[in-house]
């Protein structure tokens, strides 16, 4: 059958307010232990994950951070990276500002909040948060923009559109649930996992891709075998192969050998 490839999104999919089932843990335990790739497609940067799989013993074989902007490999080696320039970033940050939504630049190991207070406990459970009111102020180059507010969902795909149209030659604009997430143009989940494959030499219909958001569609492309979550928004589960309740009935049900 050759070398699986399995690659899940973070939150909302194996990981639920910073904790990992045990169930879903030990099924992706499992398929590693015989042998499969594992990788993790976030669109969170490194600060951002480090703590949780430390808390959680998991350890995957590669991470495709910030929708592709930067991959790692497991010792934290750089594999690829592509990062937003300062004037674009700034001129879209001033426009979510305007709108009335809260912008964070990630730099990869840091997160500059523009503008804005840090929200409460965030620096509890992620390590180089700054708050900054001048961009001048960071001590990184963007490798994405995350932007976020309490509104609907139509008023956050209005701007997701608003930014795309605008600067469509230089960003990609997804939506995340209830954040955007503007990465450099031509960069997604996708483009991570496609990378990852041309390294490990595996084939698309060995690679199994799971997520419950429109930042995973591109990964969805990518893969031989997709799936997303039962709690997930009607449109996007007609992107996926398969519905299931959670990572470990998608890996005993779909992608573990029958014994």
């Amino acid at each position: 059958m050759g070398k699986i490839l399995f690659a899940t999104d973070l939150d909302g999919t194996i990981l639920h307010h910073d904790k990992m089932d045990a169930a879903d843990l030990a099924a992706v335990n499992k398929l590693k232990n015989l042998g499969a790739t594992i990788a993790v497609a976030t669109g969170r940067p490194l600060n951002g994950v480090e703590k949780v799989f430390r808390n959680h013993g998991f350890e995957p074989d590669y991470m495709v951070l910030m929708n592709g902007a930067l991959v790692l490999d497991s010792r934290g080696m750089t594999i690829t990276g592509r990062t937003i320039g300062i004037d674009t970033a700034t001129i879209i940050a001033d426009l979510c500002l305007e709108r009335g939504f809260d912008v964070a630049f990630e730099g990869g190991s840091n997160t500059w909040f523009y503008r804005s207070e840090i929200p409460d406990g965030i620096s509890d459970s992620v390590a180089g948060v700054y708050a900054i009111d001048d961009i001048a102020e960071m001590k990184d180059q963007v490798y994405l923009i995350s932007i976020t507010a309490n509104k609907g969902l139509d008023e956050i795909e209005a701007l997701r559109n608003e930014i795309e149209s605008g600067f469509g030659k230089e960003i990609e604009a997804y939506r995340n649930v209830k954040y955007i997430d503007v990465v450099p143009k031509g960069i997604s989940k996708g483009e991570g996992i496609r990378t990852i494959m041309e390294l490990e030499g595996i084939i698309r219909q060995n690679v199994h891709v799971i997520g419950d958001s429109f930042n995973d569609i591109p990964m969805f492309r990518e893969a031989g075998f997709s799936y997303t979550l039962s709690h997930t928004e009607d449109e996007l589960k007609g992107h996926a192969d398969f519905v299931v309740d959670s990572v470990a009935e998608c890996i005993e049900s779909h992608v573990l050998p029958e014994e």
